[in-house]
């Protein structure tokens, strides 16, 4: 170009150059049709860049002027110098202390309000010295490019951009609850830990990590979102909205300031609905204040080289600082800040020095806001950059879990693959992350070549400090997808999203403004031009953003992209004041971030081990409903048996079939499952509050029963007394107690295994005032860690009216305990291991009994499991289990109506939690877990003489439900 003179030739070829390498860019386009993103296309995208930026008007606009900072640098002995000096000396110290009470309080788990209060005094207090004392000088601004303006477009582009941005306000917070369609699973997941601030139950510490490491700071401001605006996925949306509509303002603010009015116009268009960045604004999740904080930070730096106010170096420290608090990819901030920084100081000739000190502004500024995330880092060393060695495809063996890699590959061959791969997240391929869910590129083919040609552009402009600072910041913040195991993964490029429509706004001005100055003519032929071609451009822009919006509020808004998480959520929703619950290895399922974002009011609980947890200890008097997953079909049918008369509604979503299913059981037949069956000598049978109780319609005197079961805790001594005689004590079969006539009370000890025991208790009762009363207790030592430490009454809601013993009968050995017997209902649990103790080593449990066939025929059976196993029916083996891994079994015995005696061994070895299911298809019947009523333990066991302390030691205790909201 220096070598051509002519001023007409120089305009043609940069507008031929323009043309050329937008038709070079389709035409790279074209052949990623047919064979995706490869080394030919990158090529071609590389030649457009090329000759796009080599046919560029020279301008040597972001240039600082020496002569205009040397003159104003200060004396470092002034008073106003000393005097920011020794402030920010003050903020330092502050900070320091702040620090260290952070280190402290994140060691000790606590929370203090004095640590986030000096931190931000050490702040205020350098803004305020950078704003007020100004240490650095400032000097006179460059021009953008372009000519100047009149009053009258002045205005004009005033109202234009602030009616754009207030659409593209409306775009983001318009609609928030019903577009993008449901939720994804990880906005549950972020709503959730800040839920658990607003409740109290995660430590409020300020810069504890959350949720994936990711600092407490944003789960704070999600938290204050929710506390002002309401709980809901909604109201948890309002902050991205929020801060990705920010992050648009400050593009366009940059755009105005160091390109143009036009292209601050086009970007502003272009970015007001760009389907990419609406996603980012209306999903909850931290990468848009990360954006954000990036966009803001590049900005100051850009305005502090542009003029050299001190606190803008000092705000552009302290705002990309803050990005370290959220996504963690926004710490790649530090590399592009010191990349910028660089930057600067190399290309400002003879500004070197005021631009270094704006430098070192910049990082302390920096560094005094990292200091509690750095005071965290001491104290959780491994946290820092844990998220980058799980998913860097550069770090250990992480590449392996490529789709396409080659292990054959060196670490140049895999980074070309990566750099193909994340370049096909624009044109060519969907998200692969799960954040994008549309199966679609994320900008199309026009924006692609717009932006692309732009970046390359931008790229290879390194003497126009602007639009080189901005190709870094791209680089930088798309260097995550490229490092990333998930390629193309969209949303680690979230800090380099706002830069797009930037991109595409600086190919479509410089294309207009070139072939607008084609040839010559009249000044006003030539404004003519110009205007004409801003006007295609801006028509072109403006038809692209009509396309954006239509496709994401129109097209993707029909879209049902998290199916799984949403109608989970409903499900649990629509159950209103029931009790919700989810079974075995599902049983964390109920309380996933999603189901508290999506039912915030209900009340949940996971049942780990059904088999012997249900029926439920103390139900609550209202409804229940047990959520069951496609592959639990095997529990609606022991559940049926538990609880009778329910209702079961699927919840289907047409893109996956069934999700889920509903079995609620009304509170009429939770409350008749509990109580105890009473007899009559007459033959007469009723349902009474406790054992000793007698309806008043009942008359004496007469010989009664009472009978029903309890479920114990926990494998102990223990007491029973039963007053006054005569009467007669009776669990699971065996007399434990005879109280002779005329006795006021008498006291037995036996040792009870964990689990259901049946309690029959005979009486001769000649008034309802010498009715016999029941009383337990858990025996010495005290205090006993069973939980029943005093005479108490067995509890009305643990006692289930029946009179046959139900179950198995089961010794355990390992999980560091002694020896444990219990009695399980039925097998089915998600983890027999950790029910077994809490030490390490490996756990072996024996079930014995008998299984009731109700007909002769053949039995079909199964077995889920992660252990090894084997099940003997009339000892004969039915299925062998050899893999300790996760599997699932099937055998076949042919049985004979009546009783058969049942063994089944199971051995786990850590790190497996043990689950386990039995489930049978009875010959007419349906496929089910082993219910309960067809088992049968030996008699007696279970039950016996107190055993030693020392025998018993430290047994563990099956917790009981635990109701959460």
């Amino acid at each position: 170009m220096r070598k051509v003179s002519n001023p007409a030739i120089l305009r043609m070829l940069s507008a031929v150059g323009a043309l050329g390498a937008l038709c070079v860019a389709y035409f790279a386009e074209l052949v990623r049709v047919f064979s995706g993103v490869d080394g030919v296309v990158l090529a071609l995208y590389a030649a457009a860049a090329i000759v796009f930026a080599i046919t560029t008007p020279r301008s040597r606009s972001g240039d600082v002027a020496a002569s205009t900072v040397t003159s104003a640098w200060p004396s470092l002995r002034s008073r106003s110098t000393l005097l920011a000096f020794a402030a920010v000396a003050v903020a330092i110290a502050l900070n320091v202390v702040a620090d260290v009470g952070v280190y402290h309080s994140l060691k000790t788990d606590r929370s203090s309000i004095s640590e986030p209060v000096l931190w931000l005094l050490s702040l205020a207090i350098v803004v305020a010295v950078a704003a007020v004392a100004r240490p650095l000088p400032d000097w006179s601004p460059h021009r953008t490019a372009g000519p100047r303006l009149s009053l009258r477009l002045r205005r004009a582009l005033v109202v234009s951009l602030g009616l754009i941005l207030v659409g593209a306000c409306a775009a983001r917070f318009v609609a928030l609850g019903s577009v993008p369609r449901g939720i994804n699973a990880d906005e549950g997941d972020r709503a959730s830990s800040a839920m658990s601030l607003l409740s109290g139950t995660a430590t409020r510490n300020l810069f504890a990590s959350g949720w994936f490491y990711i600092s407490n700071v944003y789960f704070w401001l999600l938290a204050a979102t929710m506390k002002i605006f309401g709980v809901g996925f909604e109201q948890a949306r309002l902050l991205g909205a929020a801060t990705g509509w920010l992050a648009l303002v400050v593009v366009v603010w940059i755009a105005l300031r160091h390109f143009s009015p036009r292209v601050a116009l086009l970007t502003a268009i272009l970015g007001s609905t760009l389907a990419v960045s609406l996603q980012f604004a209306r999903e909850t999740t931290e990468a848009t204040p990360t954006a954000f904080l990036w966009a803001l930070s590049v900005a100051f730096l850009l305005e502090a080289r542009r003029r050299g106010a001190t606190w803008l170096w000092v705000a552009a420290g302290i705002s990309g600082a803050l990005s370290l608090y959220f996504y963690p990819s926004g710490r790649l901030w530090v590399v592009l800040a010191a990349l910028v920084c660089l930057y600067f100081v190399a290309g400002g000739v003879g500004a070197r020095r005021v631009i270094g000190a704006g430098v070192a502004a910049a990082a302390v500024g920096a560094l005094l806001t990292l200091g509690p995330f750095l005071a965290n880092a001491r104290a959780f060393p491994g946290q820092a950059f844990l998220r980058a060695g799980q998913t860097s495809a550069f770090s250990g063996d992480n590449a392996a879990r490529l789709p396409y890699y080659n292990p054959d590959w060196n670490k140049a061959e895999l980074l070309w693959a990566q750099l193909k791969h994340s370049f096909a997240v624009f044109a060519d391929t969907g998200d692969g992350g799960g954040f994008w869910p549309t199966n679609q590129a994320a900008l199309g083919w026009l924006l692609t070549a717009l932006v692309l040609v732009g970046l390359g552009w931008f790229t290879l402009s390194w003497r126009n400090v602007p639009r080189f600072t901005v190709a870094l910041w791209f680089w930088v913040g798309f260097s995550g997808v490229v490092a990333t195991v998930e390629t193309p993964n969209l949303q680690r490029m979230a800090t380099a999203v706002p830069v797009l429509p930037l991109l595409a706004a600086g190919t479509l001005d410089a294309t207009a403004s070139r072939v607008a100055a084609w040839s010559s003519g009249s000044e006003r032929l030539i404004r003519f031009r110009g205007a004409a071609a801003f006007a295609v451009v801006t028509l072109a822009a403006l038809a692209l953003a009509v396309q954006q919006a239509h496709f994401y509020f129109w097209t993707y808004a029909a879209l049902d992209g998290w199916p799984q998480p949403t109608v989970q959520g409903q499900a649990v929703a629509d159950q209103g004041d029931a009790l919700v619950m989810t079974l075995g290895p599902d049983a964390h399922q109920i309380n996933a971030g999603w189901v508290r974002l999506l039912a915030p009011h209900a009340d949940r609980g996971g049942v780990d081990a059904p088999g012997s947890t249900l029926p439920l200890t103390s139900p609550p008097p209202r409804d229940l409903a047990f959520m069951l997953y496609p592959d639990q079909s095997d529990y609606l049918g022991y559940l049926q048996s538990l609880y009778p008369d329910g209702s079961l509604t699927a919840y289907s979503a047409p893109s996956e079939g069934l999700v889920v299913s509903v079995y609620r059981v009304s509170r009429a037949t939770v409350a008749a499952r509990t109580g105890v069956a009473l007899v009559s000598s007459t033959g007469a049978e009723s349902r009474v509050r406790g054992f000793g109780a007698v309806p008043e319609t009942m008359p004496l005197p007469m010989s009664l029963t009472w009978s029903a079961s309890i479920h114990v805790l926990q494998y102990w001594n223990y007491s029973f007394r039963v007053g006054p005689g005569p009467a007669r004590l009776r669990i699971d079969g065996m007399t434990v107690l005879d109280v002779p006539s005329g006795r006021t009370s008498a006291v037995t000890t036996v040792a009870l295994a964990r689990g259901r025991h049946l309690l029959t208790l005979d009486a001769r009762v000649a008034a309802r005032a010498a009715t016999p009363r029941l009383r337990w207790r858990a025996a010495a030592p005290e205090p006993a860690p069973a939980g029943v430490n005093a005479w108490e009454p067995l509890p009305e809601g643990a006692l289930v009216p029946e009179t046959t013993r139900h179950g198995l009968f089961a010794t355990v050995r390992g999980g560091g305990v002694p020896d444990q017997q219990r009695v399980d209902g039925t097998l089915a649990t998600c983890c027999i291991a950790s029910e077994s103790g809490e030490g390490p080593g490996s756990v072996s449990a024996t079930w014995v009994g008998s299984l009731r066939a109700p007909r002769g025929g053949v039995y079909a059976m199964r077995l889920a499991t992660q252990g090894l196993a084997s099940l003997r029916i009339d000892g004969r083996p039915v299925i062998t289990v050899r893999s300790a891994a996760d599997a699932v079994t099937f055998g076949k015995i042919r049985l004979a109506a009546g009783l058969h005696a049942v063994a089944l061994r199971y051995h786990v070895a850590p790190p497996s939690p043990g689950g386990l299911e039995w489930a049978w298809l009875p010959p007419g019947g349906s496929q089910s877990i082993v219910p309960p009523s067809v088992l049968e333990p030996p008699a007696g066991a279970g039950v016996g003489p107190p055993a030693a302390v020392a025998k018993l030691g430290t047994q563990p205790v099956e917790t009981p439900l635990a109701v959460v909201r």
